[in-house]
Formats: C-alpha cells, structure tokens, sequence
C-alpha cells in the first residue's frame, strides 16, 4: 500500500523516500552593481534595511571584509557608509605586494627616464635623485605626466634616479595616503 500524507501525495514509499531526503539546494541572492560587476551586493545579515558592497563573492557575505553598506539600490555617495575595517586590511595588503605590480614597475622606469633626461639637458655631473610613484586606482586616470585626484590615490612608493624601487630599510618603501576614498563623486 503507498504511503501517504496530507501534504504530500506520493506514488510510492521510493518516491517519498526521494522527496524527503533529496540534497538540499541553497540559493544566492546575490547581484552585481551596476557598471561594476567585479562588486557584489547582498542583503545584510543584520540589518534589513540595508546591503552589504563586497568584492568577494562568497555566501554568507563577510561583512568584515566588505567595501561598505549602502541604504538605497543603486547606492550613491548619500548612502554609502564605508567599512572601517577595510581600508585599513586594503592598505596592509597594498604595502605588502604594490611594488611588484607592473604598472607601478612601468612607472618607476618612466619616473627614471624623466629625470635621466632632465638631468642630461641641466648638468651631466649631476647624479640622479628620486622620488615617489603613486598607486592609483582606475576610476579616473589622471593625463599622462600627471598626478591623479588625491581621493584616488592609494599611496605611494618611494623610488630612487634609476627607477628601482627603494624597500623600507633603504628609507623607502609604501606610504598610505590618507585622503584616499572609496567613493567618489567619480564613482566607486
């Protein structure tokens, strides 16, 4: 005799057996903002009333590594509250492995040609002196010889007259700049 239940109605024992116990399927609501699909909105965990913007698309979101919290879909810079925590890790990371990335290498060589040549037409005893490179992010780059908005610069890493990037003990290294922002009026 086929088992039966008020809610289901099965055509066998095997049928029901599957029904019960199949896997458990587990959806992601989980969308992209717009214009950005590298970014990741989710419902926050605690507060219904507002999203969670991540750059990593794991379920459940963390949301100590997140961007920040936004009130309203699409976000805008009225309603975006930066993550306090993130910054912070992005800015530990950056002076970590900033001064292996190419275009900041490209950079340095650039800054090195620059100031060979300017060196060349002034004086040919001169040696060589350094500066800095900034690491910027891509929103808005800034014209070529020039230096981006300061909300949009990481930081800076410290370079010597041949381009070579100097490391922390040789009075170098990576220095956060401060009036970085994550949002800006040019965008996120």
């Amino acid at each position: 005799m086929p088992f039966s239940h008020p809610l289901l109605v099965p055509v066998s024992i095997r049928t029901t057996f599957q029904f019960l116990f199949r896997p458990q399927t587990f959806r992601r609501y989980v969308a992209t903002l717009e214009g950005h699909p590298h970014i990741y909105i989710y419902p926050h965990p605690t507060n219904r009333s507002s999203h969670l913007l991540t750059l990593l698309p794991t379920t459940p979101p963390t949301p100590s590594l997140s961007l920040g919290t936004t009130s309203t879909l699409p976000p805008s810079l009225s309603t975006f509250t930066p993550n306090p925590k993130f910054l912070p890790l992005l800015q530990r990371t950056l002076s970590q492995h900033a001064q292996h990335d190419p275009s900041i290498l490209s950079s340095a060589a650039a800054f090195a040609a620059s100031s060979l040549q300017s060196l060349w037409s002034r004086d040919r005893r001169a040696k060589p002196t350094g500066g800095w490179v900034h690491v910027t992010d891509e929103r808005s780059p800034p014209e070529w010889g020039r230096i981006g908005d300061v909300e949009d610069i990481f930081g800076s890493i410290a370079v010597d007259g041949t381009g070579r990037v100097l490391p922390k003990e040789e009075g170098g290294g990576y220095e956060p700049c401060l009036g970085y922002r994550i949002w800006t009026r040019n965008g996120m």
